[in-house]
């Protein structure tokens, strides 16, 4: 909890899950939707 505290106080969280339209977190390239969304 601290960690994620740290990067919000940071604005550098992240909201999760991502949009299924937005990039995968794992890197491939798709759209999260069509990778480890589905």
């Amino acid at each position: 909890p601290q960690y994620a505290t740290t990067l919000a106080a940071r604005g550098r969280a992240t909201p999760w899950p991502p949009s299924r339209t937005a990039a995968c977190w794992c890197g491939s390239g798709e759209a999260y939707g069509g990778c480890h969304g589905a």
